[in-house]
């Protein structure tokens, strides 16, 4: 293991509250760790190993996690405005009430991921496996979805305004709820209004 800013980088450490921004952790093992609001804005930990670590409430913003494995992560709160997650392994993990705006999650792995009261404006999520996350009551105004897979996927109560739809595997498991949809492509209920 070495350190970084008083902060062990190896599996299973507690840098709670670390000062991380633009650490250079890329291929990292920090499986199990804890970062609860710690700050590794800008940081590169793409290709890391995170699987169940607990990054609640960190700031994440603008963060390269390309390709890292992430899944049983919870990132409730955490701020991953503009992180680069192409490629990322989220299978379920927890993300509430986290921001992901302008986030970049193209060809990332987020079935079965918690995603309530997120904020997705203007993410990329185009070629995304989706099947089964749980988009209640978040905000995806201005997302991308072109070869997503949202089978099984749930948006009660969610904000899909100007959102971009077209392309995305929809079926009949595929729940809209009360959701709004003003000027969403290739959602089925704002093609069925007149």
């Amino acid at each position: 293991a070495r350190t970084v800013n008083d902060c062990d980088i190896r599996i299973g450490t507690l840098c709670s509250r670390a000062e991380l921004s633009g650490a250079k952790l890329a291929g990292s093992r920090l499986a199990m760790s804890n970062f609860t609001r710690s700050n590794l804005s800008s940081a590169d930990l793409s290709e890391a190993d995170l699987h169940d670590a607990n990054f609640r409430g960190a700031n994440l913003r603008r963060s390269n996690l390309r390709d890292a494995v992430m899944y049983d992560i919870d990132l409730e709160r955490a701020d991953l405005r503009e992180a680069d997650l192409r490629g990322a392994n989220l299978v379920n993990a927890f993300l509430e009430d986290a921001d992901l705006r302008g986030a970049d999650l193209r060809g990332a792995d987020l079935r079965g991921a918690r995603l309530w009261g997120a904020q997705l404006a203007n993410a990329r999520l185009d070629g995304t496996k989706l099947q089964r996350v749980n988009f209640g009551a978040a905000s995806l105004a201005g997302a991308t979805f072109d070869g997503a897979d949202l089978r099984g996927a749930q948006f009660e109560d969610t904000d899909l305004a100007g959102a971009d739809l077209r392309g995305a595997r929809i079926d009949a498991s595929t729940e809209f709820g009360r959701s709004k949809m003003q000027g969403c492509l290739g959602c089925p209920a704002a093609e069925r209004r007149p």
